[in-house]
């Protein structure tokens, strides 16, 4: 066929004449509710027993009353402890209250450690 007889024919373009019409083929894409998500708060223990620390270090991070303030320590209004005075930190067992509890101390304590006799069996 050629074009000029479909000028004659008013039928337009070949394309049309001929019935093939091209669509578009690609489904769209569906929405989603996923891919997103909240900053972590970076929780937990930033100053660890015996470290060395000054007047306004934080020392734990935490949700909730974990870990309580004792001496030379303060409780922020989100459960923040952190240092009130310079000093070594202590975490220990407060058992009449029966609660872990975090202190300052002046002089750095020795850790407690339980050493094995070594044996001379050979």
């Amino acid at each position: 066929m050629s074009l000029p007889f479909l000028r004659c024919l008013n039928l337009g373009l070949p394309s049309q004449a001929l019935g093939l019409v091209r669509h578009a083929s690609k489904k769209s894409g569906g929405s989603t509710k996923n891919g997103r998500d909240s900053m972590s708060k970076r929780l937990g223990v930033k100053k660890f027993g015996g470290e060395a620390v000054v007047a306004g270090n934080i020392i734990i991070r935490q949700r909730g009353t974990k870990y309580h303030p004792s001496t030379g320590v303060g409780m922020g209004k989100d459960h923040t402890l952190f240092a009130t005075r310079d000093g070594y930190v202590r975490f220990w067992w407060n058992t009449p209250l029966k609660r872990q509890e975090v202190s300052i101390n002046q002089n750095r304590e020795r850790q407690r450690r339980t050493a094995v006799p070594a044996s001379n069996d050979a």
